[in-house]
């Protein structure tokens, strides 16, 4: 296999991509969206141009921008196929760049004829820069004409269940991505002070995060989404996005720090919640409540347990301090090859029948969102079989 000897080879992963293809019955998974080429082939691609062709026997194949090789030999690939879809000389697009490529792979993994996998079902993405896919008909035609006659099977479903569970090598770099937002919450820690807008707080944690977290354990490509919301903005942090705004913090706010970071593809959600100046007593009981929500929630996380009753073990301890009506999300979502990713398995909420299992990664976020305040503490966990 040459130089993908030495790279960091996840056979875990391959080995549970392998059997899901027998179960399933495919010959190969050929895949395009960046956290599923990322799975895959342990690269991360920066413009959605790149495929990744994972056969049942024999070594997988990327074909690649070939701006993006260098980073490519990061993951454990050893075959690399390049195309330039835009020279001096020609203008051109990855689609009818990529196909050709795709039939000498057909050709050279015996792939003629045979049954692939591919991401046929609606599914999204992380974004990130420049992670830009084609239409799916497009997609669909640069398959055919490069697997000839092949038949494309939807294996999103397959994709989806293979990504919820973590192997031993992923769940160290969304752990490395962990580390980085705490660089992040430290800078938010040492400039919070009234006056400060939120924006420039939302920017000194972003600065920490790439300027700390850039090489850091080995991260290459270290960014994070950071948001900063206080007061009545907090009040609104209970939604499925995030939003920072312009007002200048005052003494006595509740100030939330929330941070989506990443390196090199893997994802965390992390958020805390700071007092401008000294709380007072209903403040200290919210806190309290939340945190006390939290451990509860976290001493309940078991292999095999329903997320429904996990998410029960953090919201009745709210219920109990009288804040039940103002916990209005759910308990947690997957985290890993996403961030923000609301219908991510494991899903924990009261209506969820997702059951946890060992490997899964997800957050646990306990909050109170009152009309003029908000307050949120959210971590990420790994399941383990005797809790996280």
């Amino acid at each position: 296999m040459g130089e993908a000897e030495s790279m960091d080879h996840d056979e875990e992963r391959l080995h549970r991509a392998r059997k899901e293809m027998r179960r399933e019955g495919l010959d190969a998974l050929v895949c395009r969206l960046p956290h599923n080429v990322l799975m895959l082939s342990g690269y991360w691609p920066v413009l959605a141009d790149s495929t990744v062709v994972l056969p049942l026997e024999g070594e997988p194949v990327l074909v690649v921008p070939g701006d993006e090789e260098p980073l490519a030999h990061a993951g454990w690939v050893g075959d690399i196929r390049t195309f330039k879809p835009v020279t001096l000389l020609k203008l051109s697009d990855s689609i009818s760049e990529t196909a050709p490529i795709l039939r000498d792979v057909a050709h050279d993994l015996s792939l003629t004829g045979a049954r692939i996998g591919y991401e046929g079902g609606p599914d999204s993405m992380p974004a990130g820069y420049g992670e830009v896919i084609a239409p799916l008909p497009y997609i669909e035609e640069m398959y055919r004409r490069g697997f000839g006659g092949a038949e494309l099977a939807d294996a999103t479903e397959t994709l989806r269940r293979l990504r919820q569970v973590k192997t031993a090598r992923e769940i160290e770099r969304i752990r490395l991505a962990h580390e980085i937002a705490t660089f992040g919450i430290a800078a938010a820690r040492e400039v919070i002070r009234p006056g400060l807008r939120e924006s420039e707080l939302a920017a000194t944690m972003y600065g920490a995060i790439v300027g700390k977290g850039t090489g850091y354990g080995g991260g290459g490509r270290v960014g994070a989404y950071t948001f900063a919301m206080s007061g009545p903005n907090g009040s609104r942090a209970h939604l499925q996005f995030q939003q920072t705004t312009d007002p200048a913090i005052e003494r006595g706010d509740f100030v939330l720090a929330h941070i989506n970071s990443y390196a090199d593809g893997y994802w965390t959600d992390v958020t805390r919640t700071f007092v401008v100046g000294q709380p007072d007593d209903q403040q200290r009981e919210m806190y309290t409540a939340v945190l006390d929500g939290l451990k509860a929630g976290l001493g309940a996380i078991r292999h095999g347990r329903r997320a429904a009753e996990v998410d029960r073990a953090a919201r009745s301890v709210l219920q109990e301090r009288g804040y039940g009506e103002e916990f209005k999300h759910g308990l947690g979502h997957g985290v890993g090859f996403k961030g923000i990713y609301h219908s991510g398995a494991p899903v924990l909420h009261p209506k969820s029948a997702d059951a946890l299992q060992a490997g899964m990664v997800h957050n646990v976020e306990t909050g109170i969102y009152t009309d003029d305040q908000g307050i949120r503490i959210a971590d990420v966990v790994v399941v383990r079989e005797a809790g996280t």
